[in-house]
């Protein structure tokens, strides 16, 4: 008794597949090399940019040091400041302060960092009262009018709250009718 059996296709679909194989192969070690090249190109942007920002923060916060100390020159120098006077140049101080404190807080966030930095709890109207502070002038400008209900104390961070009710309050007076 004699059998025999015809392997042919089997033989070329197993060819076919170690084929595929290695053509998938080839391309998943393409990939990998060219997403190599791309972080790399990426850690050395980033690094452009963390050294851009932290000569960038240094440099816009040199004059804010000498408004501050200026305005105390004035304080301490000039005897007959009327009650007016004296609020204008301590505001004017706290608005330095605030913005020293943006730019720190712009030099903590461009630095990619593992550790996330903590929630703390955060009393959001105050926050919001700190932003309308640094808003003054363009309420002013524009006509507009803030009214703040009670807002709560939250676990967030101070900055990023600072800043989203900059930009939510700063683009409602920019974009009014």
């Amino acid at each position: 008794m004699e059998m025999a059996m015809d392997i042919t296709q089997q033989t070329r679909a197993e060819e076919e597949l170690i084929s595929a194989y290695d053509l998938l192969e080839a391309k998943v070690k393409e990939r990998t090399a060219a997403l190599a090249n791309v972080n790399e190109e990426l850690g050395r942007s980033n690094q452009a940019l963390n050294d851009f920002t932290a000569i960038a923060s240094h440099d816009l916060g040199e004059p804010l040091r000498k408004i501050a100390t200026f305005g105390n020159f004035l304080k301490e120098s000039v005897n007959n400041l009327s009650e007016k006077e004296v609020e204008s140049l301590d505001r004017m101080q706290n608005a330095a302060e605030r913005m020293q404190q943006l730019l720190d807080d712009l030099l903590s966030y461009s630095k990619v960092q593992l550790h996330v930095k903590p929630f703390a709890a955060t009393n959001v109207e105050d926050e919001v009262e700190d932003v309308l502070l640094d808003l003054e002038v363009r309420m002013a400008e524009t006509g507009g009018k803030v009214e703040i209900l009670k807002l709560p104390t939250i676990d967030a961070d101070r900055s990023q709250m600072s800043q989203l009710f900059l930009n939510l309050i700063g683009n409602a007076l920019k974009f009014h009718r």
